[in-house]
């Protein structure tokens, strides 16, 4: 767990037995005790917001300044997932989605696959790492708990603590002036980062995916024309549009890519720009681009993709060998730059759940 900076051990078993809810409030309510009302200067979870390679160099050296922040990582490492108690106070849609996607960097862990993030308020949020994950199986995780929690399906166990819980155990961390002088860089550079950044959430109520299923039309495809859409009204183009599709029923299956933009949605887009064009033929057009959309999806959900498979391709390439003509093809080049990307999962239990993904100049990940 995350308070104030600092890192707690909590079993969430004893004696082979799940903790109750009153046992794991109880260690909460430990640990807000145990880190006190001010957060400590050098916060380590910072280093894991950093370029990869900094944070690389900056683990060897933790581990220099003392032998003991070794077992100290190998505990955070090995740790099923991090709960992370903020005392951030979010209300608006966007406030909440700041924090959850970034908050200010230092009470994160952010190579943790999950982390459960509560605020002072009684919000909560969940920030997954991506590269070794995809949304799906997350967003499945965050929609059941909260379901089963909505029902009162869930078995909260006995109303009293156990007399006998472990006291949580802090994760300490021994800095020398070498670590504590790389800790205030990566936080000079991870607030640079957040301030590059715009995010706005538009909360939309005339209608929703009910809506949409009644005119027979998938509720993704529609969001993803209205994406076209805007973006051709905008620019008068279309550009290269890339959106997640789920290859999961494959083993080890990740993603593959579905390109929005067809001849379709083209099309269409340009119909609906052009007065000339009457409402019933839009329509027409619009079904015609719904319908290119969902064979895409299904087609690249199916592993019958061309992007992963080109992508494999090229990868087999070793340092030297001459690079094929394809690869070299300005359309081909042109058409793996996406100006749009695009991604979306829904549950009648959040208000907002995405992913993101950007890279700086150095190819760095966040």
């Amino acid at each position: 767990m995350a308070r104030k900076n600092r890192f707690f051990k909590v079993w969430h078993e004893i004696d082979g037995k799940e903790l109750s809810t009153a046992d794991l409030e109880s260690q909460f309510r430990k640990i807000i005790q145990l880190a006190g009302n001010e957060e400590i200067s050098a916060p380590v979870g910072i280093f894991t917001s950093d370029n990869r390679d900094n944070w690389a160099v900056n683990r060897k050296a933790l581990i220099a300044a003392n032998p003991a922040n070794e077992a100290s990582l190998n505990a955070l490492e090995a740790s099923s997932f991090l709960v992370a108690l903020d005392d951030a106070t979010p209300h608006t849609l966007e406030e909440r989605a700041r924090e959850c996607w970034h908050g200010n960097g230092r009470n994160r862990w952010y190579d943790k696959p999950c982390q459960f993030i509560v605020f002072e308020n009684g919000r909560s949020g969940f920030l997954g790492e991506h590269s070794m994950m995809d949304g799906t199986p997350t967003h499945r995780l965050n929609h059941y708990v909260c379901d089963v929690l909505a029902r009162n399906k869930l078995d909260h166990g006995a109303l009293i603590p156990q007399s006998n819980l472990p006291e949580p155990e802090e994760i300490k961390f021994y800095l020398n002036s070498n670590v504590q002088s790389a800790i205030t860089k990566s936080e000079k550079r991870f607030d640079e980062l957040v301030t590059e950044f715009d995010l706005r959430v538009m909360l939309y109520q005339s209608y929703g995916s009910d809506i949409i299923k009644t005119f027979k039309s998938s509720p993704d495809a529609w969001a993803q024309m209205m994406i076209q859409l805007a973006y051709y009204k905008f620019y008068g183009v279309s550009r290269p549009t890339y959106e997640s599709a789920a290859t999961r029923k494959f083993q080890l299956g990740r993603t593959e890519t579905c390109r929005s933009v067809s001849d379709e949605s083209v099309a269409w887009c340009e119909a609906m720009e052009d007065p000339s064009v009457s409402n019933e033929q839009c329509l027409e057009l619009g079904r015609k681009a719904i319908n290119a959309h969902v064979k895409y999806i299904m087609e690249a959900s199916d592993g019958k993709g061309c992007d992963r498979h080109l992508f494999g391709l090229k990868k087999f390439l070793s340092p030297g060998d001459e690079v094929p003509a394809l690869y070299k093809d300005p359309a081909y080049s042109y058409s793996s730059h996406w100006f749009l990307s695009t991604s979306q999962l829904s549950s009648d239990y959040t208000n907002g759940y995405g992913w993101y993904l950007f890279s700086r100049d150095n190819g760095s990940n966040l």
